[in-house]
């Protein structure tokens, strides 16, 4: 443990450091991060060019082989972030933007081969929100809106 936290001869991953606290399992994998997140580890992998939508201080949790899986967060963007993710991507998250004061819960679709496409999403902002369904290939297949109090079908035409 340490701030940064140091290179640990014993850890599995020797990834830059972080001002957090890592715990570790026995074999050395990250098992759990308590502070300022760094880049994730994914299928036993810490890819190069991985980018974050902004700086975040929380709570990471670690498979057992030291994947990143999820977590809760805080982002230096204004949003706060609780996610589960696919082995490769996230998979379901509940976030909160004190910019637009808009909340939003997302699940993604499962198969790999889809990728990072929404399947469902649902937004309340203000008086009102939304929530809109997707195809596989990210394309709204229905969309309904809350404004109000009044219920209304925006889903595009088929």
């Amino acid at each position: 443990m340490g701030a940064p936290f140091p290179d640990v001869t014993n850890r599995i991953s020797h990834d830059a450091g972080s001002i957090a606290m890592l715990f570790l399992d026995e074999e050395g994998h990250d098992r759990l991060t308590v502070g300022q997140s760094f880049t994730p580890q994914m299928n036993g992998k810490v890819p190069a060019n991985f980018h974050r939508i902004g700086k975040s201080v929380g709570v990471i949790i670690h498979n057992a082989a030291g994947d990143e899986r999820g977590g809760i967060s805080w982002l230096s963007n204004g949003r706060g972030a609780i996610s589960f993710d696919y082995p490769d991507r996230d998979a379901i998250g509940m976030y909160v933007d004190e910019k637009s004061r808009s909340a939003t819960f997302i699940l993604e679709y499962a198969d790999a081969a889809i990728g990072d496409v929404s399947m469902f999403e649902m937004t309340a902002k203000g008086r009102g929100g939304h929530f809109t369904l997707y195809d596989p290939a990210g394309k709204p297949k229905t969309r309904w809106e809350v404004a109000e109090g009044a219920v209304s079908n925006r889903s595009p035409n088929p």
